[in-house]
């Protein structure tokens, strides 16, 4: 269980952490970044670019939608390859419901999905089942409002120097920047990545994988069953657990999709 310094205090978070604007930002001393704007192999070219650097731009608006525009097709090719894997699962499992076998390639690549995605189940029938329900796509909504929130659209520290966009941590002494405010005895570190994408690709993992983010793919599944298209508003119910602020924190992401024009177009 990791924590995470949202304003000052420190903030019990599960694995992803916060930066958000909405309060006082964590400042960071560099400490072992991760090499920058490395491709990432296979990635669309969209997804291999830094964070840009927006404080210059004057105009709130303006680096709002700067913002947005970079990180909008970056969303869009992370939710594309998940889609693909996701189709692969259902169809194994429409495959696997029938009572038939599986090629023994499929049956080893469900294996690695479900060691992946903290599926314990050694049934394919039911490996399958279970995958079905975590590897969906995470609306852009959603992704593009937490962003904004915990880089302050882009601008933090953490977000410039390591491409972190959503405050993800790691316990790898080196692998990421160390927080002024972390307190003594923690050993935990704002995770640096190579480009933009690899931390949307982390981020979505996340909340695809983690126990903590169990009543978001609730949410996302129900909509599912009901033949609905899950937006990115309704799935921030499951994310109470990502801030010390609690419930707080969902009405801070839907407030952000609202005013920013974030809604069902942008769903996903």
């Amino acid at each position: 269980m990791s924590h995470a310094s949202h304003n000052g205090s420190e903030a019990r978070r599960p694995v992803v952490t916060g930066l958000s604007a909405l309060v006082v930002l964590l400042v960071a001393a560099t400490l072992g970044v991760a090499q920058r704007g490395a491709a990432v192999p296979g990635a669309p070219a969209e997804a291999r670019a830094d964070v840009p650097n927006l404080e210059s731009v004057a105009d709130v608006s303006e680096r709002k939608q700067r913002f947005f525009d970079f990180l909008r097709p970056i969303v869009a090719a992370e939710n594309e390859r998940i889609q693909a894997q996701r189709e692969r699962v259902l169809r194994l499992l429409a495959t696997l419901e029938t009572g038939a076998e599986i090629a023994p390639a499929d049956a080893r690549w469900l294996d690695e999905m479900a060691a992946r995605y903290r599926v314990k189940a050694k049934d394919p029938l039911a490996q399958a089942r279970r995958l079905a329900r975590k590897v969906d796509v995470i609306p852009p909504a959603l992704a593009m409002a937490q962003a904004a929130l915990e880089s302050a659209w882009g601008t933090s520290r953490f977000a410039r120097e390591a491409n972190n966009l959503f405050g993800q941590w790691c316990f790898t002494p080196g692998c990421g920047l160390v927080p002024k405010r972390r307190p003594a005895n923690a050993r935990y570190e704002v995770e640096a990545f190579a480009d933009a994408g690899a931390s949307v690709r982390s981020y979505m993992h996340n909340l695809n994988s983690h126990p903590a983010y169990e009543p978001l793919r609730e949410i996302r599944a129900r909509a599912r069953r009901d033949g609905q298209r899950p937006t990115g508003a309704a799935l921030a119910a499951g994310l109470y657990n990502y801030a010390a602020i609690g419930h707080k924190y969902v009405e801070h992401i839907r407030a952000v999709i609202r005013r920013n024009g974030l809604g069902d177009s942008q769903s996903g």
